[in-house]
């Protein structure tokens, strides 16, 4: 009998995780209240450019190639917003009941911060270059450019912010994956 209980009990130990369980849950909920506050600024950040595309359209845009621009850009700051509270949402929303839930919930936001900040890069890149090629075209035409230029130097800076912000998740992304992929072979 006392063998028996040995082996029940070694088993028990082998089969209990070795993971600070409710370090973890604490984890996941800060990280779910933090997806939701993230969500709503998406949104509103993308509503508030968007009303600036808008804005530049009907005010600044005095050129058909510009008005052009400006209604082909107004839509997607909005757009890449409703497409990020989507993809928090979902996240935030993901059932974890148990570790492994717990561990494939941090999997998942890693991915989703990885996919959102390319994302970023790529809607702020094209913004940039479009700005760029109305202040190059008005520059060339001798047309008014200060107010270009002043925009192109707002959208140098968050282009640069978002660079930064990538490059430091792409460069961490493969240590926290194994951070995971350990917790998950500690159990």
């Amino acid at each position: 009998m006392d063998s028996q209980f040995n082996e029940w009990q070694q088993a028990f130990k082998k089969a209990t995780p070795k993971i600070d369980v409710d370090a973890l849950i604490a984890q996941v909920n800060q990280s779910r209240r933090a997806e939701k506050r993230k969500a709503w600024a998406d949104l509103v950040i993308g509503f508030a450019v968007s009303c600036l595309c808008l804005f530049m359209l009907l005010t600044h845009a005095s050129e058909i190639g510009e008005k052009i621009l400006f209604a082909l850009l107004t839509p997607i700051p909005l757009s890449v917003g409703v497409w990020a509270f989507m993809l928090r949402k979902k996240q935030w929303r993901t059932s974890t009941l148990d570790v492994e839930s717990l561990l494939a919930y941090k999997h998942l936001a890693l991915q989703v911060q990885m996919r959102y900040w390319w994302v970023n890069l790529l809607g702020v890149t094209a913004l940039f270059t479009a700005v760029l090629g109305v202040l190059l075209t008005r520059l060339a035409l001798g047309m008014s450019w200060h107010l270009w230029l002043a925009q192109l130097g707002v959208f140098t800076a968050i282009l640069g912010v978002v660079i930064i912000k990538y490059t430091h998740i792409k460069r961490n992304f493969p240590r926290r994956l194994e951070e995971i992929e350990r917790l998950r072979t500690d159990e």
